[in-house]
Parts: C-alpha cells; structure tokens; sequence
C-alpha cells in the first residue's frame, strides 16, 4: 500500500514538473509574427481545408478552388496545369512512398513524378473523401462523406464492415491508436474504436458532450484520445469520457498537438490548451476567426488554415514585443527606467507611462501626473530621485515618491520647458538638456545656462554623456555637432574635427578600452586617442542614420536606426576601424523577423536591465532582446530547381535527359528554397559550368535567365541560405544539352574542309599556269624597271648626303656658337649642362656672356626657340646674334631689360608687324652680380627654380614669349632680386624634360615629378646631378618606348 501511495505521489510531482518545464518553454502566440495569403496572392480560394508539409518541405494546401504547392513566394496552382483536376479537396496526406494523396469530392487522387492520377478499384471509385490516414506499412484508410469507411492495400479498395450506422456514415477524422488499434469519428453518431475485428462506439451516451464530431488527436504518450465536438473537447482514455471545461460550448474542428501543447481549431479561433486542458492562449482573426486546421513545419512555423480567411503563417519572433496588442497603447515609447529588479517603466509622447513586471503590463500612476505631457526622457540619479523630461518642463519625484515632487520650468529656473533629458554626473551635477540649451544644477541646487554664448554650435541639446576619466562632458546638438565642456567650464566645437556633415549626434557610448563611440546622421564615429574616425556607408542601409548605442555582456553592440536593428561584433568592429577596412559582418533585424515595425524611436536611450536584457524603443512599443538566447534558425533550406521556361514554353520537375533546342533564344531557370522563417531573407548562389567562372550571388532572386548559349551540356547549380545566412551548400542541379545544328557539327566542317581543298587545289593549278605565263613576262619587264630604280637610287643617295652634309654642317655651326666648358668652368665653376635635342640641330640652346661685362656680371640663360630641328636651329642663331649684341656689344645687363630689348629684337628681325610670322621663344634668363651678391631673374614663361635650406622655391616667368604675337602697346618683362647668400643651388630649364612622354601608362613626366627630382638630388655633385637627370629620362622612355618629342635642355648651378 505504500509503495502505491509513494508511486502515486511521485508521478504526481513528476507530471507537475513536466507541465512546469513545459510552461516555461512555450511561447506566446503574441510573440509571433503573421503573414496571409488569400484570392490576392494567389490561392485559388480563401477557403483553405487542409495543409501539409511534404518530405521535400514544400506546403501543400486544399481548397475549394483546387490544390496548390506553396514555397512561401509562389503558388503553384494545380488547376492551371491539370484544369481537369480543379475540385474541393478537403483533405491532404503523404504516404512513406512519396505519394501526395488528396481527397476530393470526385474520389481519391495521388501526385506522383508531377503527375495527377485517380485511385480506381475495379472500375470508378469517387466518394466524397473527408479524411486519411496512412500507415507506415502504406495501408491508406479513406474516410468519406456519405459512405462509410475504406481501407486501400495493395492496389485494392474494401469496406470496413461493421455496426450498421457505418454504412452510410460521414467520417470526419481517422487516427491509429495503440497496438494497431483504428479511432475514427462521424459527425453524426460519435467516435468509434477499431481494434482488429472489433469495433465499439462512444457517443453521449457514454460521456461525450455531443455526437457531432469534427476531430480527434491520439496522445500515445498518455494513451488518451482528444476528441473535438461541435460542443467542446472530451479525452477519452481507458475507455472512459472526460470533458474539458474550458472549451465547453466551443466547436472543435481539429487538433494539433507540438511541443506538450494542444493546439484547436474552431469556429473562434485557434486555442492552446495544455495536457491539463487548461487555455493558456488564443489566436483569431477579428473579420474570419474559424480555423479548420493548423500544422507546425519543420522551422517552428504555425500554419493555419482560414475558412474565408485564406492560408496564415505565424511565424517565432527573434525578439519578444510588447504592443497594443499585448497592453500598451501603440504609440511611440521614447524612454524606459528600470525601477527595481524585473520592474520596467516605458513612457510615451501622450504622458502615458506603463508599468512591465511578471505580472503583466499595467499604466502607472504616474500617468495622473504625467498626462498629456509629451515624456522624453526618465531618469534615476544616485539619490534614488527620479527625473521625468517633459515638453511641460522636468518633474524631480523625490526618492521616487509621486507624492513629493517639484517641477522645473519657465517659471523657475528653465528658459525653454522642452526638455530633453536629466542626468546625473559622477559630482553629482545634474544636465537638462533643451531645445534653447544646457542646464546644470550643480550639488547645492544652483543653475547655470550654456548655449551659444557660451561658444556652443546649437541650443538644440540632444543627449550628453560625461567621460569619467577627464570629467569632459560631451554634448549633442541638433546641428552642431559635438560640443566639449571641460571641467575649466569652456567650451571646445568639435564639428570641424569630426566633420561638418556629421553635425546632428543622437548618442554616446565609451567602452573599456576608452573609445567613445558616437550615433549621428552619418552612421556611426570612433575617438580614440585624440582622433575622429568614420566608416561612410559601413552599414547598408538606405539612410545611415543610427539613433542609439547598447553594449551586450556578450561583447556585441546593438544599434538603432530608422529601418531596424543592428548587431555588431565589438572586436570586429574594432578591427575595422583601426584598419581602416570599408565592411563589417553584421546582423540586421527589421519586419522580416517578426518585428512589428522596423523603425525605433530617435533619440530615445536603449536600456540594458540588471539581468542584462536589452529594451528598444520601437515606433509601435518596446522589444526586448536576451543577447543570451537570440534565435537562430539552423535547419539547411532545402534547395529545388522547380522550372525551366524556353522561349516561353514551360517544363515542370521532374527533368529528364533534357535537350534544348539550338535556336533557342532564352533559357529561364526558376528555383527555391524551402525556408519560410523569413522569405525576404533568404538569399541564393547560381552557377552554370560550362558558362560561369564562379558563383553568381543572386540575392533573394528566385530565377535567373541565360540567352544564346552556344552548344553543349551544361550543369546548372545552385545553392542556398537561410535567413540566419546558414547554407545548403549541395543545393540542386540541373543538366541540359544544346545540341549544335548540322553546320555546327563536326561532320560538316569536315566536309566543308574537304570541298574548300578541292577548290583551293583547283584555283591552286588555274593560278599556277597563269603565273607561269605572267612571269615570263615580267621578267623584262622587271629587269627594265630595275635599271631605273638602281639610277634613282643612286640619284637620292646623293641627295641624302648633301642634306646631311648640310645639316651636320649647321650642327657645327650651333655647337660653336654654344659657351665652351671652359668658358662655362670659369664663370660656373660648379654647374652641370644637360643638353638632348631632339634632332641633329636644336631649337633649345644655353647661351652665357663670353666676356665679363664691365660691371663685371655673369649673364646666365636657357632659350626655348619655336620648333625644333632645322627651324628651331635657325632661331636659335637668331637668338643668340641678339643676345650678343645686347649684353657684349651694348652692356646691358639688367635681366628685364636684356629681355625687353630681345623681343623688340625679334620682332624687328622677322618683321612681325607686317608679316604673318609668330615665332618667338620661352626663356628664363638670370644675372649674378658677385659684388652687390644678387641674383637678377627674368622670365618668359618659363620658371627660375632654386634651392634654399633644403627647401625648393620657384620663381615664376612672365606669362608672355619673347617675339611672336603682341597685342599689348609695350612689352615689358619683370626682373626679381633674391640674395646670392640664400641660394644653394639654381635651375634653369626649358620644357622638354617635364613634357616627356613615359612611365608605365605612357603619360608626361609632369613639373610636379621633374622637381621632386632635381630637390631630391640638389645636394649631390653637378655632374652626378646630370648623369641621374639623363637615367631618370631614360627610363621613363623606355617603359612603353616612347620616342623623344622635343629638345631638352635642363642648366643647374651650384654656388
């Protein structure tokens, strides 16, 4: 007797555990997010019968518009394909071989190989089917309307004989029991148990609440039968008839039994009740609430099937909501204040503040006080004061009482009663922020106002936050960026530093490592050390604006935006920005993931709680997120390539030893994944082998085209991601032949060769006879011809070499008129003279007084003469007759005026005011002085370029020629003086170097590069200089051969 009592106990407690654990696992159907489809989306009818989920994890659903197969975007409507087959089909059943059978009002049908077939016994068999069972020895029993009951076996369709109410009776649901045992129910005379030849019936003579019955459930872990009446739900268990109070007078169409939980379909809705029989949840739509059925797939998903309501899926949220659907109002939450432990308040824009603890969610009191008043901000300082910001002004609660409070105002102590926020720093001052500035209330109750006056960017204060370690208090501002308070009470603008387009903060965040982190209108900031760093575009969304910043304890931050949730790795981020890379792996949460809306509340602080849960402001109410257990959907989508469309003929599974026509013009291939967790999410990979060299990311795209495929066989493949990124990386595949036509074949190129080379053959002997004769022919003729060519040759061959002779000539000529070294040594004891004319003679040439001139000055010049070669040359020497005439003859030695007399000079010699001619010259010319040690330096738009302390400094030339076009009355040059004593080194130069072509893309040396060059080298030896002047040149040509385009001249002087 006691070991009874003690058996009976201890599954007593073992049942109260179990119903305990399982408690706590269930989720509320107000934690999952809904989606339906009806007419408008593509089923057939919006009166939905049944829904299955195949081994392959498509859906399939019945209705009184014919059946579909569902992949969570498409419909695959049966009746368009097969029209015949377009009936009511009240049920759907998959057998162990494959087999999708479908019970209609015109008989039994099954799907097989994408094909329909009817189920015949000896002829036609098609009652109204009601209801299936199979059996995993593939004995299918069919329930039908108005028949009784069938049972189908190797290939044969025989009647369950029995109790003459049977005969006729209308079978609503079939079920196995224990032992092989068969329960089946009639909405006409109850519930009948098969048990091999036995059959015995339970109606409301033996307990149950009516004989109307719509549904039955077998429990085999309890051996007890749920059993669903018009009039509620009975268990029958050890032959015995219980009633389930809690649904009495509900109509009971169908149960589902996931996870220790019932799961009732009726006319009022869905309805879980757990194996005590108590409801501990509802569901229902408010225009349609009958449900006929509901299944769960493999993903967790609720599937319900609407009369008129059409197909719904209720899918898991990742995070749990709190909405108008669970106590709040719906409006926007803009603060939350953890009160106590498991205690939440949340306040919104109509001054309402709701109250969240274990026992659900009530509105506070503090609402009478509050009321109308547009909340911004709570706050609980080190006192156990409580700050409500308002747009009416700060309400302090002393010690959190509401019945002693004082309010800050306009009256009092405020300018502006559209307060943003009220928080506490570590010397217990507490800020107020404003639309019209900064308050601080220091220890003694003392105010004191910032705002522009006080060198603030903008009055708007959004949110400030003090750095414990300097005790700077950092401000947002609505357009002004971020603003500095030191403890010395001044005030530092940081727009500047951070950047000018970043000038509307929202929050900060500093992590251990001492990094401040800041939300803005441009995505989010690192300081760090001293310095700003941002990531353009880091996150992509279509506005990078980020509201606010959490810290998990698991190392993530969570960031708010206007489009949803965001989830960063710390240390990845970290990493990014300190080296400098442009992505991060993230995670982002919006609709697709059960959230009622994506958009959370600007400006409002995300509260970490002491058990670490994360509470977001949202647009709608609140989510609260456990970083510790954040969904996560693990199951591989599995991966089907559903449909290949050519040229607009479609070609359903299954594929077969597919050809495709080689005048085909457009290859479309449709394919899916069954994940239906979050559609919009899941993401696809193609490939065809034998056309891509890799993966082609198709993003969530379901089909992909391919248009002029040359022949041969191809592989298709492609893979798939849930919307948790967890891949099926096998995928599916499909394989396709383009047959080549006959003029692309092997054969017929050979043919086609063998007719080319007999004609070939032929030309070949035609050609060969007709050159025989043409040759013959041509032989006088040529040995004629030759004759003339050898004496024209010899006629230009002496051409040639008194063109040469002559040019050679005047090469002579211009390198005599050139200053000698020794001339140069002596004036220019350390110079160097790199000099490469493009052609034999030069239009670039140096000239230099050969005289010491009686104010005993050196006169120093690099001349650009028009043109190059023969034409250049010929200035030259004009140039140079000039020049000697100047300065030797009429000792002028002023550098303005040696160029001022040079122009008039050449243009009198070339007679350019009544002639056409333009030619003139670029020159930089300079006069060193040894006694007054001064530099003179003229210049016609070429520049003087000098050394001083390491550092290179130039000297700009007039931006006029000497000789040429004038259209100035007079033509006066510019002469600058720089003192010999600051200059370590001078250049000369015409443009020939600088407009070199070469390097590795073929472009100019450019100035920019040509001077970094003679700085970089200007403190070794002259002669050293030239030689790496004339290898930097030479290089430079010799990347892509580029030929010399004009005469260099560079002069360099050391002094």
């Amino acid at each position: 007797m006691a070991l009874k009592v003690f058996k009976y106990f201890f599954y007593c407690i073992l049942f109260l555990v179990s119903g305990w654990t399982q408690a706590q696992n269930y989720r509320p159907l107000s934690q999952y997010s809904t989606k339906t489809w009806t007419l408008r989306e593509g089923l057939p009818n919006s009166s939905v019968q049944d829904i299955i989920q195949d081994k392959d994890g498509f859906i399939w659903i019945g209705t009184y518009g014919g059946v579909v197969r569902f992949d969570g975007v498409y419909f695959e409507n049966y009746a368009d394909i097969f029209p015949e087959h377009k009936l009511v089909y009240s049920n759907i059943s998959q057998g162990v071989d494959g087999k999708i059978w479908l019970g209609s009002g015109n008989g039994v049908f099954y799907f097989e190989n994408g094909k329909f077939s009817q189920l015949k016994n000896q002829g036609d068999f098609t009652p109204y089917i009601e209801s299936f069972l199979n059996q995993k020895d593939g004995t299918l029993w069919l329930g039908t309307r108005s028949d009784g009951l069938f049972i189908y076996k190797n290939g044969k369709v025989t009647k369950v004989k029995g109790p003459s109410v049977l005969e006729k009776a209308f079978i609503s649901d079939i079920v196995q029991g224990k032992n092989q045992q068969i329960w089946f129910s009639s909405p006409q005379v109850g519930v009948f148990l098969k048990d091999g030849d036995n059959i015995r019936q339970f109606s409301e003579e033996q307990g149950l609440k009516s004989k109307i019955i719509n549904g039955l459930y077998y429990d085999a872990s309890q051996d007890r039968l749920w059993v669903g009446s018009n009039k509620g739900l009975d268990i029958i268990a050890n032959n015995k008839v219980t009633s389930v109070p809690a649904l009495k007078g509900i109509d009971c169409i169908h149960i589902n039994f996931h996870k220790g939980y019932y799961y009732i379909s009726t006319t009022l809705g869905l309805y879980v009740v757990n194996a005590q029989g108590d409801i501990i949840d509802k569901f229902a739509f408010k225009k349609s609430p009958q449900i006929v059925s509901s299944r769960f797939d493999r993903e967790g998903n609720l599937w319900l099937a609407g009369y008129r309501s059409g197909l719904s899926k209720l899918t898991p949220k990742k995070f749990n909501e709190y909405s108008q659907f669970n106590g709040l109002d719906g409006n926007a939450i803009n603060t939350l204040l953890e009160v106590n432990k498991d205690s939440i308040l949340l306040a919104n824009d109509l001054g309402t503040v709701f109250y969240i603890s274990p026992a659900g969610i009530k509105v506070h009191p503090l609402t009478n006080i509050t009321k109308n008043q547009r909340i911004r901000d709570m706050y609980k300082d080190s006192d156990e004061n409580i700050w409500i910001s308002t747009y009416n002004g700060v309400y302090k609660f002393t010690k959190g009482k509401m019945a002693d409070y004082k309010v800050f105002d306009t009256s009092n102590e405020l300018t502006n009663n559209s307060t943003r926020f009220a928080v506490e720093d570590s010397r217990k001052n507490v800020w107020i922020g404003s639309r019209t500035g900064l308050f601080q209330q220091d220890s003694t109750g003392k105010f004191t106002v910032y705002t522009k006056s006080n060198n603030l960017s903008n009055d708007f204060i959004l949110r400030v936050f003090e750095n414990p370690k300097t005790h700077n208090l950092w401000i947002a501002t609505a357009g002004g960026g971020v603003n500095l308070l030191k403890p010395d009470g001044t005030i530092e603008q940081m727009l500047d530093k951070h950047g000018k387009n970043y000038n509307v903060v929202f929050n900060f965040h500093q992590t251990k490592d001492g990094a401040i982190w800041i939300a803005h209108n441009g995505g989010l900031s690192r300081y760090y050390q001293g310095v700003f760093k941002t990531i353009p575009n880091l996150f992509t969304l279509e506005n990078s604006t980020l509201f606010e910043i959490a810290e998990d304890n698991q190392g993530y931050f969570w960031l708010s935006t206007g489009e949803g949730i965001i989830r960063v790795n710390l240390k990845e981020l970290t990493e990014c920005f300190e080296k400098d890379k442009k992505k991060v792996d993230y995670q982002f949460f919006d609709n697709s993931d059960g959230i009622l809306n994506s958009s959370t509340t600007p400006n409002a602080n995300i509260l970490k709680d002491s058990h670490g849960y994360l509470w977001i402001p949202m647009v709608f109410g609140v989510v609260k997120v456990d970083p510790n257990d954040i969904p996560k959907n693990t199951l591989k989508p599995p991966v089907y390539v559903t449909l290949l469309k050519v040229d607009g003929k479609i070609l359903h599974r299954p594929f077969e030893q597919l050809k495709v026509d080689r005048n085909s013009k457009r290859i479309q291939i449709d394919y899916t994944a069954l994940s239906y967790q979050a559609i919009e999410k899941v993401r696809f990979k193609c490939k065809l082998e034998g056309y891509d060299d890799d993966w082609v990311d198709m993003g969530n795209k379901r089909s992909i085209q391919y248009t002029n495929l040359s022949p041969g066989t191809y592989t298709f493949r492609v893979i798939a991601a849930n919307n948790d990124g967890v891949f099926n990386e096998q995928g599916d595949t499909l394989v396709f032949t383009i047959d080549p036509a006959f003029y692309e074949t092997r054969l017929f190129y050979i043919l086609l060769a063998l007719v080319a080379l007999g004609i070939i053959y032929l030309l070949f002997r035609f050609r060969t006879n007709q050159i025989r004769a043409r040759n013959r022919e041509l032989q006088n003729q040529v040995s004629l011809r030759t004759r003339e060519i050898q004496e024209k040759m010899e006629e230009l061959e002496i051409q040639k070499k008194h063109i040469s002779d002559s040019i050679n000539y005047a090469q002579r000529i211009q390198e005599a008129i050139l200053p000698t070294p020794k001339m140069l040594a002596s004036a220019l004891p350390e110079h160097f003279i790199f000099f490469k004319p493009r052609d034999v003679v030069s239009g670039d040439f140096y000239w230099l007084s050969n005289v010491r001139t009686g104010d005993e000055k050196i006169v120093l010049a690099a001349i650009d003469c028009t043109g190059h070669g023969v034409p250049g040359a010929f200035m030259s020497m004009v140039a140079n007759d000039l020049m000697n005439y100047i300065v030797n003859e009429r000792k002028i030695t002023q550098a303005d005026q040696i160029l001022n007399m040079l122009h008039k000079g050449i243009r009198r010699v070339l007679n350019q005011r009544e002639t056409k001619n333009r030619d003139g010259m670029d020159m930089s010319l300079v006069v060193l002085n040894p006694y007054t040690k001064m530099l003179e330096f003229a210049g016609a738009r070429n520049p003087l370029v000098y050394i001083k302390q390491g550092e290179m400094q130039v000297l700009k030339g007039d931006k006029i020629p000497v000789g040429g076009d004038q259209r100035e009355k007079e033509r006066i040059f510019t002469q600058h003086e720089i003192p010999l004593e600051a200059i370590d080194a001078f250049y000369l130069f015409s443009d020939g170097y600088q407009d070199q072509f070469g390097g590795p893309n073929g472009q100019k040396f450019m100035r920019k590069r040509f001077r970094k060059l003679l700085l970089d080298h200007h403190t070794k030896p002259m002669a050293q200089q030239k030689l790496i002047l004339s290898e930097a040149l030479d290089s430079w040509m010799q990347e892509t051969r580029q030929n010399q385009i004009d005469d260099i001249l560079v002069i360099g002087v050391k002094l």
